[in-house]
């Protein structure tokens, strides 16, 4: 069954490699008091405490230290032991070092002018559950080298609220996402590179000059592809998992092949972007086999045959391309600029039109069991035929995507 689905959303970006997740470790947390408990020291109580009247704020510390990575996601997670007062909290970097043994509310740490985490509303219904907050803005400014002081919640409202400590049943947790940083890189270039030819460099990955070493989640790749036409005289460019290909924009950087079945062939976890694939009669300019978590971006693919080809496949993210395909042998092959077999796509801010002087010349064409997504995008088709064919669905001639139905199955 085909289904594309026309929404008003952005497509969430694919990085080349999978994030992964990671507890971070507490290694101090305590509440401080005004009024007549200003000297006291609460480090080792089980309960942490934020109020309004007679003044308790919470401060909290994870080791950060260990982590490696660009964050993605950062979430701060709280066990609510009661709620005398229903209320809001805000959450700030403390920016002054402070000592879970020692502090109080005379001693307490300085904090940023500005909130890190946005207004967190507390009601009866959340006691005895983990309420949670996205504090991504303090782990970015922590691995970007801002000392890691921690953490402070301060009322927002009149607000009366009991959470677990580290000492306590549920410890305050910290849950970070991280996308590897690429170590490794080669750069193709007509002159001044590490090789001229994008065959030699992607065999020489985890060998021969092994520029990479050896690909995975945790050593991602990446081969830089220089302006100019390269053709791979009649060689196909296979991809490695974990090393993504980048050219220097779709109308600077060329790949051709005018003999190999396949110009590109993607692989998973990996990122193809900026630049123009071109294939001859009965080739295919890129193929998605088999691959998962791919994003497929600013690429300007071009094909007389197939254009692009996404065969069981999931994950798969093209943004911000052209897919053409251009058929002006008047063949009686049936071609594609799209097509999508047993697979999951989302494809946004995309081109794809279908142009040439045969009746059998489509757009878009999926089959099996497949799901594919559109938003922000033109699909241009050449003829009727294109629209009464079994498994296509397109929008319209001019790409108007309102003529295309939320739910469209055929």
């Amino acid at each position: 069954m085909l289904k594309v689905v026309r929404t008003g959303w952005a497509l969430l970006l694919l990085v080349a490699t999978a994030a992964h997740g990671v507890e971070v470790p507490i290694i101090g947390d305590a509440h401080v008091r005004g009024g007549s408990k200003l000297n006291t020291n609460y480090g080792s109580a089980t309960a942490l405490f934020v109020r309004r009247n007679t003044p308790r704020y919470t401060l909290l510390q994870f080791d950060t230290a260990g982590l490696s990575g660009n964050p993605v996601s950062a979430t701060l997670s709280l066990r609510l032991l009661a709620l005398q007062s229903p209320g809001t909290f805000d959450v700030y970097r403390v920016i002054a070092p402070w000592d879970e043994a020692t502090v109080t509310g005379d001693t307490a740490p300085a904090y940023s002018a500005s909130v890190i985490a946005g207004t967190l509303a507390l009601t009866a219904s959340d006691v005895g559950s983990v309420v949670t907050l996205d504090v991504l803005p303090a782990v970015e400014a922590w691995l970007s080298g801002e000392p890691n002081y921690g953490l402070i919640l301060i009322d927002a409202s009149a607000i009366n609220a009991k959470f677990s400590s580290r000492e306590g049943a549920v410890a305050p947790g910290l849950d970070v996402e991280l996308v590897p940083i690429p170590r490794g890189s080669a750069t193709v270039a007509k002159v001044g590179g590490d090789y001229t030819d994008p065959i030699e460099a992607m065999a020489n990955v985890d060998s021969g000059d092994t520029w990479c070493g050896v690909p995975s989640a945790d050593n991602p790749c990446i081969l830089h592809i220089g302006p100019g036409i390269y053709d791979l005289d009649g060689e196909t460019l296979e991809m490695r998992p974990f090393v993504s290909i980048q050219g220097a924009g779709s109308k600077a950087t060329t790949l051709r092949s005018s003999a190999a079945v396949k110009v590109v062939v993607a692989a998973s976890d990996t990122r193809l972007s900026s630049m123009r694939i071109e294939a001859g009669f009965g080739l295919i300019a890129l193929h998605v086999l088999e691959n998962d978590r791919v994003e497929l971006a600013d690429l300007d693919v071009f094909g007389v045959s197939f254009s692009l080809w996404v065969t069981r496949s999931t994950a798969v993210a093209i943004r911000d391309s052209s897919i053409t395909i251009a058929d002006d042998l008047g063949s009686s092959v049936t071609t594609y600029a799209l097509a999508v077999h047993d697979s999951d796509v989302r494809v946004s801010g995309t081109r794809i039109e279908a142009s040439g002087i045969t009746g059998s010349i489509r757009s878009v064409h999926v089959s099996g069991a497949s799901t594919v997504a559109i938003a922000s995008s033109e699909l241009i088709g050449s003829t009727l035929g294109a629209f009464q064919a079994k498994l296509i669905c397109l929008a319209s001639f001019n790409g108007d995507l309102d003529r295309l139905d939320t739910d469209c199955q055929l």
